[in-house]
Formats: structure tokens, C-alpha cells, sequence
């Protein structure tokens, strides 16, 4: 339970990958269950879960299109893309069915993440107890279950694997061999995930802090401290590629921590969000109170190591505040939290004992028991949580059917007007290009792409997204953003008259989930406004059940959902049965609005600045107008639509002459 032989340390050391794998096996069989009965499936192979899975898979299928998968190798960090590639070819079936089991597979290197360090402790319950509890952290589940494909998989391990390098480095025997492994890995992540290389080289500062020990570790901390101001130099002088690499990294930065740029689009991306010290505990370890032993966990540690200790408490502390301040980091705090937090326990337990006034029978007695008791209260969050968590896609049934449903209506070069977090997915289904994903949303095209929507006029609307489907590569001046933005959209719209491509084809697909989003469009489409408005709920959809309206008594039953969510009262109730928005004063009429229409199956609660826009019209409850968006799917609560956007030949703009004609051009609704 304390130090021991290495040949019981390394013994405990194979039982945790042991039974970890046999962990991962179980969950993954049971997911699959759950994955099939929620019918993610493509032409009957597994679909992957996730959205950044779709884009190492439409660069999969271009690499096998070539016909040199492993071609290019050192040209960007596409390692994953190229093995899929290699794996599965251009069949979509045969991509998906390589895809889907890597989440499980590669998530088992998070054992490997911990297990060197567990067994440095020489303690047998550490090295078992640590790796498996970093293999059942609540959100490393949700991030490698079974059709889940991304870079995370593989990153903890990396990242872990070359500080374990680097603090060997520390150690005078073999440092040739460590430092070759140290490279070897750095190249690894180069060409796996290129943040995980700069993080990698970050960790050198470690060996700078280490108080050296010999005449040579001086010599090679001065090298390192010069080649660090050297680079730092060149990249402040913009030479290449230092430069390169500095804009890369702070770009990184500043989404993963939200700057000032681009906060509007880091709160619009989930992981990139917040955490409450309760949230972490939970979903690091499964239970918000085992945080309380990472403190003096971290002091035993230290303690027991010493200088040594700072190569895993000081990246493993600033883990967890990157980790509080956006989620994306807890995988990288997982390994160092797992293992603080069994070795304060094991550390405990074996403290406990040895006071015990008993005989040799009682102690050994007392101190595995005690050990028996943390095991349980270790385990008892994570592994509840592991039996209990049903693996969820971002993608629906009616996602693929719309899918489908695209390819057959519409011509194969058309482009896709969707919202960014659904791009790769519908082009890896349809082989079609999109105005922009997951890796091109920035403010200015995630404005470009919801503008339209929130417009109230469907003619401005259709016009606009056909432009900028014709030219993808446009780009806003915004050095007009602020309070000349409202005249400058009124001249690019004025200048789009004579350079829309009239025989592009173009599709506007919304699935239901975008609706759920409207108040992220909505903000979207002011972000370059004087004053910005904050993310707030536009629109909420509900199911009619047992809806009625008595509009005489001016009485009005609502479903339970509705009230669930809070609504208690609404300024107006509107009947849009067969009328236009024009019909109604909304300027007159106090929101919140209850809306329903003969034509739809749902209610819709919205307000002033969303009850006029194309993306609501689009909804169907108001009178059906085909003109500039035809449906090919009309809009379902839970289907979302398919619109094909029209040309027009008459070249006269209907640009809104007044402020008041579109909710877009100012912020006072």
C-alpha cells in the first residue's frame, strides 16, 4: 500500500490496463445499444456523435480521393484524417464504420497518461486505482464514447508522455534517451493536433524551474532561456515562421479564453464555456467533493517528491484553472486530479494505520479496510455516472433524412446555407459544399450567415445569402463596424444588384436545433452594431397539445411545457392563420408573443425582434409565400426545413428604406 518491490508496483501497473480495457469494452457494448435505438446509423453502419468528427471525415474522403492517403504527411495536423482515410476510403459506410469504434479505443491511452507517474509513487494501489479512475472521469466518457471521433482522444496522453519526458530529463542517467523520446512525441503532436506540440514545447519551462543539480544543467537551461528569447524576438520582428506560429497561439487563446474578438463566438462554442469549482469536481472525477483531497494531496506529493514534484503539480494546477475557466481543457486536468486524489487517499489510509495500537494481523486488517472504504468513495461518483450516462449525438434521425433528402432534390454543386456547427456534418452526407463550419466561423461569417435570417424582408434575404454563396470569399470592412455599420450593409446590399450568380444553386437548411439557437443568431447579426446586444432567448417552440384560445373571453390554456419553462403570462396572443406580418402593429402590440397558426402543430413564444424575420416566417405559421424560399421540406418541431432559395430576375432591391422595415438595422426592438 506504501512503497513496494517494483515488480508489485509494475503487477498493479498491468491489472488497471487490464481491467480498464475491459471497462471501456463493456461501456462501449452498451452504448452501442443506446446509439442504435436512438437511430444514429447510416445505411446500417454506427454515425459519428459528434461535429468535429465530420470534418477529420470530409478530409478522410478527399485524402482516399486522391489516392495517396498517407501522402503529405507532414503537411498540417491531419495524422487522424489520414489513418481514417487509410482505414475506410471514400465509401461512406466504410468511413463510418472505421470511425466509430476509435473514441473507445484511443480513449484507453488515458491510462497510459497516468500510469508512469502512479507507478513512480511505488505504490501498487496507486498505480491500479489512479488510471482507472482518469479512465472513468464523467467528461472523458462523454468525449471518447463510442461515435465520438476527435484529437481529444489522444492529447491527454501525449501531453502527459512528454512531461513525463521532460522530468526525466531532470534525472542524470539516460537524458539522450529521454530526450529523443520527448522529440519523437513532440513531432507526434505536431502532425496529431498542433496546439498539443506548443503546449508540449511549454513544458521545457518545468526544466527551467528545476533546480539544477549538476555543472552541465546550467549550461542547458542558459541554452534553452537563449533560444526562447531568440524565438520570441523573431516572432516580435515577424519573421517567418515564428511569427506564424505566435499569431497561431495567441488566436488559440483568445477563442479557448473567450478575448475581447471573439466573445460572442467563444460563448456560442459549449466547451469553450465556464465552470463552477463544484461542475469541475463532478466532471473531472464524478463527485464535486473529492476536490477537497486534491489540496493536501498536492501537498503529500510535493512533500514526497520534492523539486521533482513540480514537473506534475505546476501543469496539473494550471490545468485545472484553464479547465475552470473553459472546459475544453479537463481532459489535460484529468490525470493530474485522478492521481493527487487516490495518492492523498492511499497516503491517508497508510498514515491512519500505522498509528493503530494493534498487532501485525490488526494493522494489516485496519489499513486495507481503510483502503477498501476510500476505494469505494472514490469510485462510487464516477462509476455511477459511467453506468448511468447514455451517450448522446449532436445529430438526429431527422438530421440524416434531411441529408438525404438534399441530395436527392438538388443538383450536386449546390451550396448549403446552414449554421457552422452542422457544415461538416452535411458535407461529408452530401458531398456538397457549405458556406462555412466548425473551422471557418469567425464573428464576420457567422454575421453573413445570420443576417438574412433575422431579416424582414424575404426578397433582402434571399438575395443576400445567394451573393455570398457565389462569393464565399468576400470580405466585410470592418473598419465600418459601429455606428456606420447600418449604412455600410445598406451599400452592400445596393451593390449586390448586378453580381449574384443567377444559376447557383443554393439551400437553406435549418434543423431543429438552429431554432433553439435564435438568440445566438440574432446577436450574431448585430455583432458589428454600435452596441452589440447580449445573448438572450428570442424563441421558444412548443407542441399545441391541449392549446385553446378564446379570444372573446380573452382566455387562454397553454400546455405544461409551456409554463414548465417559466412563461406565466404573454403580452399578446396572435392567430397567423393565413396572414402576413404586415397585417399586425407589433410596434402597438406588448410581447412576449403566444403565436399558432391552423397551418402548424406547435406554438411559438417570441418577441418583437424575431416575430417579423425570414427565419420565423420560415416556420410556416404565417401565410405560406414561396416566392424567394421554396419548401422542400416544409418545417417540422422536430424535423427542421429544407428551403430552396430562389433567384429573381427583377433586379430592383427592396432594400428597407426605413429604420423601422427591418428588425436588423437597429437595436431599439
Amino acid at each position: 500500500m506504501g512503497q513496494s518491490t517494483p515488480n508489485r508496483t509494475a503487477l498493479a501497473g498491468l491489472c488497471a490496463l487490464a481491467v480498464g480495457v475491459l471497462l471501456n469494452f463493456l461501456l462501449a457494448e452498451h452504448h452501442a445499444g443506446l446509439l442504435q435505438a436512438a437511430g444514429c446509423r447510416v445505411d446500417g453502419v454506427m454515425a459519428v456523435t459528434n461535429n468535429d468528427g465530420y470534418y477529420h471525415l470530409n478530409h478522410a474522403r478527399l485524402f482516399a480521393a486522391q489516392g495517396t492517403p498517407l501522402a503529405g504527411l507532414w503537411s498540417g495536423s491531419m495524422l487522424l484524417s489520414r489513418l481514417l482515410a487509410f482505414l475506410g476510403g471514400t465509401d461512406i459506410p466504410s468511413l463510418l464504420a472505421a470511425s466509430a469504434p476509435l473514441g473507445p479505443i484511443l480513449g484507453l491511452t488515458m491510462l497510459l497518461a497516468v500510469l508512469p507517474w502512479a507507478m513512480d509513487t511505488k505504490a501498487p494501489a496507486v498505480a491500479v486505482l489512479a488510471p482507472l479512475l482518469a479512465l472513468l472521469s464523467p467528461y472523458w466518457i462523454d468525449r471518447t464514447h463510442l461515435g465520438a471521433v476527435d484529437t481529444d482522444a489522444l492529447a491527454p496522453f501525449l501531453a502527459y508522455a512528454s512531461l513525463y519526458c521532460v522530468m526525466r530529463l531532470s534525472i542524470p542517467s539516460r537524458r539522450l534517451a529521454w530526450a529523443a523520446g520527448y522529440a519523437a512525441l513532440l513531432v507526434l503532436q505536431w502532425l496529431w493536433w498542433k496546439p498539443g506540440a506548443f503546449l508540449a514545447a511549454g513544458f521545457l519551462g518545468c526544466h527551467l524551474l528545476h533546480w539544477p543539480r549538476q555543472r552541465g544543467d546550467a549550461t542547458v537551461k542558459l541554452t534553452l532561456l537563449a533560444a526562447i528569447a531568440c524565438a520570441t524576438a523573431l516572432a516580435l520582428a515577424r519573421v517567418w515562421p515564428f511569427a506564424d506560429w505566435y499569431d497561431y497561439t495567441v488566436a488559440h487563446i483568445s477563442l479557448a479564453f473567450g478575448g475581447a474578438e471573439g466573445a460572442l463566438l467563444s460563448n456560442a462554442i459549449m466547451e469553450l464555456h465556464p465552470l463552477t469549482l463544484a461542475e469541475l469536481g463532478d466532471r473531472t472525477l464524478g463527485s464535486a467533493w473529492l476536490l477537497l483531497l486534491l489540496p493536501p494531496g498536492f501537498i503529500l506529493y510535493a512533500w514526497r517528491f520534492g523539486w521533482k514534484s513540480l514537473f506534475l503539480l505546476l501543469p496539473g494546477a494550471a490545468f485545472g484553472i484553464f479547465a475552470l475557466l473553459s472546459r475544453r481543457f479537463i481532459p489535460f486536468f484529468v490525470p493530474a486530479a485522478a492521481l493527487l486524489t487516490v495518492y492523498c487517499a492511499v497516503e491517508v489510509c497508510r498514515l491512519l494505520a500505522a498509528r493503530m495500537d494493534a498487532a501485525a494481523s490488526g494493522w494489516k486488517l485496519g489499513r486495507y479496510g481503510a483502503l477498501a472504504v476510500f476505494t469505494v468513495l472514490l469510485f462510487s461518483g464516477a462509476g455511477a455516472k459511467a453506468v448511468e450516462y447514455a451517450p448522446e449525438s449532436y445529430f438526429s434521425s431527422p438530421d440524416f433524412t434531411l441529408a438525404r433528402e438534399m441530395k436527392q432534390a438538388f443538383p450536386q454543386d449546390t451550396l448549403i446555407w446552414t449554421w457552422w456547427d452542422y457544415g461538416y456534418f452535411y458535407q461529408f452526407l452530401t458531398g456538397m459544399p457549405v458556406y462555412f463550419d466548425g473551422g471557418s466561423q469567425t464573428d464576420a461569417s457567422c454575421f453573413v450567415a445570420a443576417y438574412p435570417l433575422m431579416q424582414s424582408d424575404q426578397r433582402t434575404a434571399a438575395r443576400w445569402i445567394r451573393y455570398f454563396a457565389s462569393h464565399r470569399d468576400a470580405a466585410l470592412d470592418l473598419s465600418r463596424r459601429g455606428k456606420q455599420w447600418p449604412q455600410y450593409v445598406t451599400e452592400l446590399m445596393a451593390g449586390m444588384r448586378e453580381k449574384t450568380n443567377g444559376t447557383l444553386s443554393v439551400a437553406l437548411c435549418l434543423p431543429a436545433r438552429v431554432y433553439t439557437t435564435v438568440g445566438y443568431l440574432y446577436a450574431f447579426a448585430h455583432v458589428f452594431d454600435e452596441h452589440p446586444p447580449a445573448v438572450a432567448n428570442h424563441l421558444d417552440l412548443f407542441e399545441k397539445g391541449d392549446f385553446r384560445h378564446d379570444r372573446d373571453a380573452g382566455a387562454v390554456v397553454v400546455p405544461q411545457a409551456v409554463m414548465d419553462k417559466g412563461y406565466t403570462g404573454f403580452g399578446s396572443v396572435l392567430d397567423l392563420t393565413g396572414k402576413e406580418p404586415a397585417q399586425f402593429d407589433f410596434a402597438a402590440l406588448p410581447d412576449p408573443y403566444l403565436t399558432h397558426s391552423g397551418n402548424t402543430d406547435f406554438l411559438a413564444v417570441t418577441d418583437r425582434a424575431v416575430v417579423r424575420s425570414v427565419l420565423f416566417r420560415l416556420l410556416g405559421q404565417y401565410r405560406a409565400d414561396p416566392t424567394f424560399f421554396e419548401p422542400v421540406r416544409a418545417f417540422g418541431l422536430h424535423t427542421g426545413g429544407l428551403w430552396r432559395v430562389v433567384d429573381t430576375d427583377e433586379n430592383a432591391l427592396h432594400t428597407p428604406g426605413a429604420r423601422e422595415e427591418t428588425n436588423l438595422q437597429s437595436n431599439k426592438s
